[in-house]
């Protein structure tokens, strides 16, 4: 991954979400994201794998939720108070259905709009999705997070799951929970 901080002294040099966006329009082999406190981060796009993983999540998710909320790699703008507007690509979103949603539509949901993000963790992705992201999702207000990783000894698809309260991610039901049970089980409701 490849980190560009822009300073505060930049002399008029700064990037917007749309900015961010046509970055990655262009390059389709990297994601270009800017975090909330103004720091670029250019990092390899998403493998197959990883891909398929969220295939998986959103046919479950279909079963019982409206399949026209579901989108693959969504912008989404994040806000840090006293910082900046951030503009994040998630691996998939769940979120209101309306006519912005459309698989063409390459506009940024705002937080408010997204009900879950899910993000696949990869080597590179780790720290941002881990970290920087759960904190700018859920101050966005964003209710639920999914991250889900490769177990390194086991080789499984694991998923962790973040419920947000008062700002706040809190892990729900702290043990391991690969992905092939996890989709075994109902669908949970995702209510605001």
């Amino acid at each position: 991954m490849t980190v560009i901080h822009l300073p505060d002294d930049a002399d008029g040099l700064s990037l917007f979400p749309e900015e961010i966006a046509e970055l990655g329009q262009a390059d389709q082999q990297r994601l270009y994201e800017l975090s909330a406190q103004g720091v670029i981060q250019i990092s390899p796009a998403p493998s197959e794998d990883e891909r398929a993983v969220c295939e998986r999540i959103a046919a479950w998710l279909s079963r019982s939720h409206d399949e026209r909320q579901v989108r693959f790699a969504s912008r989404v703008r994040t806000m840090d108070p006293g910082w900046c507007e951030g503009s994040r690509q998630a691996d998939m979103t769940y979120g209101l259905a309306d006519e912005r949603m459309t698989p063409s539509d390459d506009a940024h949901l705002l937080a408010e709009e997204v009900r879950l993000v899910v993000e696949v963790v990869s080597d590179y992705s780790r720290f941002v999705d881990s970290v920087e992201k759960v904190i700018e999702y859920a101050v966005g207000g964003i209710p639920y997070y999914w991250l889900i990783f490769r177990d390194q000894d086991t080789d499984e698809w694991l998923v962790t799951e973040y419920h947000n309260r008062d700002g706040r991610y809190r892990e729900v039901n702290p043990m391991r929970k690969t992905l092939d049970w996890f989709i075994s089980t109902p669908v949970p409701p995702l209510s605001r």
